[in-house]
């Protein structure tokens, strides 16, 4: 069928018969020998295709990827993402491939939607060899296009369309059974595709491809969209259906679980946009044939502006806060290349370079998008903590511990926030693995941080965020505070601290250490809240000295913590964050104070460490490497160690082992 007439029934079956007037407002009739039938309300060509006619009143005809209400739909820049693309023809274009289902998954605004299209247009309008099955893309706004109930009845409808053998198996279905659309979506999938293709007898060997676009912006409950996986899984596994699928979503939990321990994680295979390395390359050229293009276009504006334009240094910028969302790029060109007549691209382009109130509202759209993804959080207090922790690149334990987060309420947040956030899971030898009943799994310190840089500056930003902004000062202080204040457990030797420390584990506890020591450099801190409590351990130092002078309790937690403190206070000197009234007065002597006290406990704290060490040990080479060449700074791996004081790194670990009895 040429492809001009394809979809001539999606047409004709909106095309009201103008000499039938006088049947105005008659519904649901059959006149039975007669050229005329009306199926709700449409006028039919009764004499060929009327099941396919009577099923066509139930798809959603936007959702196809080339529908009116798609225009201008989303699609790839000419030479972007070409391994992406190249690597999903790759798997379609394959006769026998091992996975049946493609799952291409990605953050939000990745330009998922973009690639499908571009998929779906050289599947269909490029090749000649029937290797495009239909199309639905999803839109959690859009009438009809958010229905999960209409997904298969849509895609039966376009296999009738683009396959005319099907097309008279699902006429005679629907002449059977006129009301399988309007069936539960399994009924349809068996009705409407599965059972027809089974009888249908020149399907090409080559299984064509059905794409699913956006399944995670399939309306209503989780429930839908799992559904439709499994429905799917079902037909590859247990029916051989003779169709492939290409499905694209964010990789919302649910849906990830689906993929990757769920029903298709035998039967589909997964290509991930996080991973596309090209993604920066190809959004800065996207971003410099955008701006030549606006150039062009506005050149009696632009004539006296010289090229290149903009600098390298702003497409450079613009490319790192991109951080591989093309959604950002897009945003970037449509407000600086803004239609209106008023519009000067040389003042929407400072705008968008200047912080303040109108580059807030340029990026309203971006901006709508994250606050969509966070409003679907039902606790937004517990929330903007876990956020806030993540601002500061706080380990999840020390979320949990320092802001009193519950473990399970901060994994629920990330699994709601899975398209905005990415989890690196630490990676270490196996040899260490006997280390982890004293100081916890290392991956347990995975590193979390957001997808994309625009995502943590619309969270700075309250004039964009509103109720999602986060006070990263506020958050640096409390965490900062409940870290001093577990050291001032720590040196009173409270049991609250020992089983804090046993609880995160001692790896989790020096890392929060190592995070905290150039926090005042960062965030600007409240210096009356910190004061208060380096006072607190100033008095408990004092105390514990003047007591025993030449023992103290923990001293390998002491030691460590001490040695953070001293780091910390050289930053507190340096930073101008707390610069109030109140600390100028009291800051100089207080930090001359404590920095006595900590020096005295860490040369005790030290001394009994080495006492108990033996002088071959790990241990003890950490603590000389330390007191006597302080330039080495604090950081040294177990393979730094064993090279420079020539012990072995089974050695290394026994006295690891050993660590918590000293």
């Amino acid at each position: 069928m040429p492809k001009d007439e394809k979809y001539s029934a999606i047409r004709s079956h909106r095309t009201q018969n103008s000499g039938m007037q006088l049947l105005q407002g008659a519904r649901n009739f059959m006149i039975t020998g007669s050229s005329i039938q009306q199926v709700e309300g449409d006028y039919y060509d009764g004499g060929r295709d009327v099941g396919l006619h009577i099923l066509g009143q139930h798809i959603a005809a936007d959702a196809m990827y080339n529908s009116a209400e798609r225009f201008p739909p989303a699609k790839c820049h000419p030479g972007t993402r070409e391994k992406i693309i190249s690597a999903i023809l790759g798997w379609v274009n394959d006769p026998t491939p091992k996975e049946r289902a493609l799952w291409l998954n990605g953050p939000a605004g990745a330009g998922k939607s973009a690639i499908a299209h571009s998929v779906a247009v050289l599947l269909q309008e490029i090749s000649d060899d029937s290797k495009y099955a239909g199309s639905f893309f999803f839109a959690k706004d859009a009438i009809g296009r958010g229905d999960g109930n209409k997904l298969f009845s849509t895609i039966s409808y376009q296999l009738a369309l683009n396959f005319p053998s099907f097309r008279a198996q699902i006429d005679a279905a629907m002449l059977d059974n006129p009301t399988l659309p309007t069936a539960s979506i399994d009924v349809q999938l068996r009705c409407l595709i599965i059972e027809p293709l089974l009888r249908v007898t020149d399907w090409p060997a080559h299984n064509p491809t059905v794409i699913i676009d956006g399944l995670d912006e399939c309306a209503g409950s989780k429930r839908m969209q799992s559904e439709i996986l499994s429905l799917l899984s079902k037909a590859i596994t247990e029916h051989n259906i003779s169709l492939r699928f290409l499905i694209v979503s964010r990789p919302e939990y649910w849906i990830s679980d689906s993929f990757e321990i769920g029903p298709l994680v035998h039967v589909a295979k997964s290509l991930c946009l996080r991973d596309d390395v090209d993604a920066n390359w190809d959004i800065e050229k996207y971003l410099r044939e955008g701006f030549n293009k606006i150039y062009d276009e506005n050149i009696r504006i632009m004539s006296s502006t010289p090229l290149p334009w903009p600098p390298d240094y702003i497409i450079k910028r613009f490319v790192v806060s991109a951080s591989g969302q093309f959604v950002y790029a897009s945003t970037v060109l449509e407000f600086v290349g803004a239609s209106s007549d008023f519009c000067d691209p040389r003042e929407q382009l400072r705008i968008l370079t200047t912080p303040g109130p109108h580059q807030a509202s340029a990026f309203s759209d971006l901006d709508k998008l994250y606050a969509t993804i966070l409003s679907s959080y039902p606790r937004p207090h517990t929330m903007k903590r876990v956020l806030g922790g993540l601002l500061l690149e706080l380990s999840e334990k020390t979320i949990q511990e320092m802001l009193g987060v519950d473990s399970g309420e901060i994994q629920l947040v990330l699994r709601a926030l899975s398209s905005l956030i990415k989890i690196s899971k630490a990676e270490y030898s196996e040899e260490f693995r006997v280390l982890e009943p004293i100081f916890g799994s290392p991956l347990e310190g995975a590193s979390i941080s957001f997808c994309h840089l625009s995502f943590r500056e619309f969270l700075l930003d309250e004039s964009r965020s509103g109720g999602y902004a986060i006070d990263k000062s506020a958050v640096g202080t409390e965490v900062t505070c409940a870290v001093l204040k577990l050291g001032v457990d720590i040196v009173e030797d409270s049991p609250r601290a020992v089983q804090t420390i046993e609880r995160i584990g001692l790896s989790i506890y020096r890392k929060m250490l190592d995070r905290l020591e150039g926090l005042p450099l960062s965030v600007r801190l409240d210096g009356r809240s910190i004061a208060n409590v380096l006072e607190e351990l100033c008095e408990s130092l004092r105390k514990i000295i003047a007591c025993k002078p030449s023992h103290v309790a923990q001293p390998s937690h002491l030691y460590w913590f001490t040695t953070f403190v001293l780091d910390f206070l050289n930053d507190m000197e340096l930073m101008a964050a707390l610069d109030d009234q109140y600390w100028r007065k009291k800051h100089r002597h207080l930090l001359q104070s404590l920095t006595d006290v900590l020096t005295i406990a860490q040369t005790i704290s030290a001394q009994q460490i080495m006492d108990r060490s033996p002088k071959n040990s790990a241990t003890f080479a950490y603590i000389e490497l330390y007191s006597s060449s302080p330039h080495y700074g604090r950081e040294h791996s177990a393979k730094g160690i064993s090279e420079l004081m020539n012990i072995s790194l089974d050695t290394i670990i026994s006295d690891l082992q050993h660590l918590p009895d000293l």
